[in-house]
C-alpha cells in the first residue's frame, strides 16, 4: 500500500485551467485522440502528480477529489475505481493499461482519476477535444506557490533564491541547486559545504589547476598570432597565470609578449604589454625573443589582477616550432 510522509511540511497549491491533453491507443503506441470519435477511450497526465481532496489535506480520492473539468462535454461522470487496480496498470503496456481500465469506464463520459499520479482515463462522451481541469496539489516544504515545480525551495531553513532574483550584498542567500553565493572567491583543495559562486554567476573552484594547450605546432605561417584567440582568455577567479614552452627557428625570429586587459568588450578592448616574472632567468621582462635558434621559457604572473589575458607571437619565418602551455589557478 501507498505510504505518505508526515515528517514535512507542505503547501497547497492550484492548477487552474490546465490543459489535458488526451491520448488513445494507436496500435500499442500514445497517439494524439483529438477528433476521435465519441466512445473512444483516452488517457490525460496533469501536469502534477497527489491530487488533492477539496480541501488539499490528503490525496484525493472518489468520494473526495479537487478535480474539475471546465465543461462535461466529454467527461461528465466519475467512477470510482480502487487504487490496487491504478498501481496494477502502472506496470502494463499500452494496450493492456486500455483493456484492465475498459473494465471499469462502460458508458460514454465515465472518467476515473488516478489522484496519486496524476492521470486521468475517460470514456469520451462526445468526438474527442482536448480539455481544461482546476485541482490542488501539494508542494514539499512551506513557501511553495502555485505552478512551483522546484520541490526544494529552502536549505537549512535559508530561501533558495529564483533566478535572477536581487539580494542584498553582505548577505548569503542559497541559490539554485545548492549554490551559495560568496564573492571572496577562494576556496582551498578539501573544504566541504555547498558549491559557491560568485555576485556574477561564476562557480568557485577549489586550488586545482587549470591547464590550457594555446599552442602546440610546427611551421607555423609567419604572421602574429594570439592565444587562446584575438579576445583573449577569461581569467576569472583564478590568481595566478603560468607560460612554459619553446620556439624553435633556424632561419627567423619569434617574439612573445603577455597583454592583459579589464574590458568587458575584448574584441575592441586596449590590450596592454604586462611584465611577468622569467623563471628560468630570474628577471622581470615583458618580452621574449629569439632569432636564428631555440628559446626555451618558464614564465610566472602571480596575483594577475586581469579579467581576460592573451599570449601575442610574431614571427616572419613559416619553417619552426612552436609550444606554449598555460596554467590557470586560484590559490
Amino acid at each position: 500500500m501507498p505510504c505518505d510522509r508526515v515528517d514535512d511540511s507542505s503547501t497547497v497549491n492550484t492548477s487552474t485551467a490546465e490543459a489535458v491533453v488526451w491520448y488513445y491507443n494507436n496500435s500499442g503506441a500514445w497517439g494524439a485522440a483529438v477528433g476521435e470519435a465519441a466512445g473512444t477511450m483516452v488517457t490525460a497526465k496533469l501536469t502534477y502528480d497527489g491530487v488533492t481532496n477539496g480541501l488539499g489535506g490528503a490525496v484525493g480520492n472518489y468520494y473526495d477529489t479537487s478535480l474539475s473539468f471546465a465543461a462535461a462535454t466529454r467527461a461528465a461522470t466519475l467512477v470510482n475505481v480502487p487504487e490496487e487496480v491504478f498501481s496494477k496498470m502502472s506496470a502494463m503496456s499500452v494496450t493492456n493499461k486500455m483493456a484492465e481500465i475498459a473494465k471499469h469506464l462502460t458508458t460514454n463520459g465515465e472518467y476515473a482519476i488516478d489522484h496519486r499520479r496524476g492521470v486521468v482515463w475517460l470514456l469520451s462522451l462526445d468526438t474527442v477535444a482536448n480539455d481544461s481541469a482546476t485541482y490542488k496539489y501539494k508542494t514539499p516544504l512551506s513557501g511553495g506557490s502555485a505552478g512551483d515545480k522546484v520541490d526544494v525551495i529552502k536549505i537549512g531553513g535559508v530561501a533558495v533564491l529564483a533566478d535572477d532574483a536581487a539580494f542584498t550584498e553582505g548577505t548569503t542567500p542559497v541559490l539554485p541547486a545548492g549554490f551559495v553565493y560568496d564573492d571572496a572567491a577562494a576556496l582551498d583543495s578539501g573544504d566541504v559545504g555547498a558549491a559557491r559562486v560568485t555576485s556574477d554567476r561564476k562557480q568557485i573552484m577549489s586550488g586545482e589547476p587549470t591547464l590550457v594547450d594555446l599552442l602546440d605546432t610546427t611551421d607555423l605561417a609567419a604572421d602574429t598570432h594570439y592565444y587562446p584567440a584575438a579576445t583573449g582568455g577569461e581569467i576569472g577567479n583564478n590568481k595566478d597565470l603560468s607560460l612554459s614552452g619553446k620556439f624553435i627557428d633556424a632561419d627567423g625570429t619569434f617574439t612573445m609578449t603577455i597583454e592583459a586587459t579589464d574590458d568587458e568588450d575584448t574584441a575592441s578592448a586596449d590590450w596592454i604589454q604586462v611584465y611577468g616574472y622569467d623563471d628560468k632567468n630570474n628577471a622581470t621582462t615583458n618580452s621574449w625573443t629569439v632569432t636564428n635558434g631555440t628559446l626555451t621559457f618558464a614564465l610566472s604572473f602571480n596575483n594577475i589582477n586581469y579579467n581576460y589575458y592573451r599570449v601575442k607571437v610574431v614571427n616572419d619565418g613559416a619553417t619552426n616550432t612552436a609550444i606554449i602551455k598555460a596554467r590557470l589557478k586560484t590559490v
